[in-house]
């Protein structure tokens, strides 16, 4: 297939997708009908994580040295002024400064930061721990919400690949929560605005996402190892694309997240690992 051709197709897809999870999201509106919502829902995650699979083929196929394909199709997609598409590239090829300057732009926007992973334990290492405790107690201080969901802890018993993404999920989903813990006792009174919810094991998690109200990042789990080398897009946030994937959040965080708090996430985890 052509670069021109593929070019193409993948921005068909991601239109397709789009239009996909905004249609599932509407139809799950029905609250009224628990299987309804669980159906429609899952659905709408699941066609999405699998039309950016397709795109990921699509755009990593083949990919040279440099990356100068990907910077390609890039420039391609902005010719055309279609979806405000930010940046794309391997999600490795992101250094340290943008994922920092994502917090500084939350930060700024002041309209609140969502994320949803695995275990986003990224953001506990040390290029980003001090950076993310500060963006999430600034945030709560000025009384916008600090949404984070990952998967269920327990969830490498049901889905044994999980431990083969280099470390045990139930230590990865510690690390985030020890980081949140320390976030919402700087924050104080003001903690109640960090929530931290846990997605089934029943319900794959469909991908990375991190919004800033300015940026939404997104990065699709598509293999049974490392995510590094997946593709990861940068929207602004006004692009259909974007609204798509905040609509998707909305959805999992509110239909699908069971809340717990963060101490009592940790004792249960420490109970657990002593066991």
């Amino acid at each position: 297939m052509s670069r021109r051709r593929r070019v193409l197709v993948v921005v068909a897809i991601a239109a397709v997708s789009a239009v996909l999870v905004i249609l599932g999201r509407y139809l799950a509106s029905n609250r009224q009908s628990l299987g309804y919502i669980l159906s429609t829902g899952a659905l709408a995650s699941l066609i999405a994580s699998a039309v950016w699979g397709l795109l990921t083929v699509l755009a990593l196929r083949e990919p040279s040295a440099d990356g100068s394909e990907l910077r390609q199709a890039l420039d391609e997609l902005r010719s055309r002024e279609l979806q405000n598409v930010d940046s794309i590239a391997p999600k490795y090829q992101y250094r340290p400064d943008f994922w920092r300057h994502l917090l500084e732009e939350s930060k700024e926007a002041r309209s609140g930061l969502f994320a949803c992973g695995h275990a986003l334990d990224t953001w506990s290492e040390e290029d980003y721990r001090n950076a993310f405790i500060d963006c999430m107690v600034f945030l709560a201080r000025h009384k916008c919400d600090v949404r984070l969901l990952l998967l269920d802890p327990a969830a490498d018993k049901r889905i044994p690949w999980l431990v083969t993404l280099g470390a045990n999920h139930r230590d990865r989903v510690q690390r985030t929560l020890k980081t949140v813990a320390e976030a919402k006792n700087l924050a104080g009174k003001a903690s109640t605005h960090i929530r931290v919810k846990f997605l089934s094991a029943d319900i794959p998690m469909p991908y990375m996402l991190f919004g800033t109200g300015r940026k939404v990042v997104v990065s699709p789990y598509l293999a049974r190892t490392s995510s590094r080398a997946a593709l990861c897009v940068s929207f602004e946030q006004a692009s259909a694309l974007a609204r798509g994937y905040l609509l998707d959040f909305e959805a999992l965080y509110e239909e699908f997240g069971n809340e717990l708090p963060a101490t009592e996430a940790l004792a249960a985890l420490a109970l657990e690992k002593s066991a």
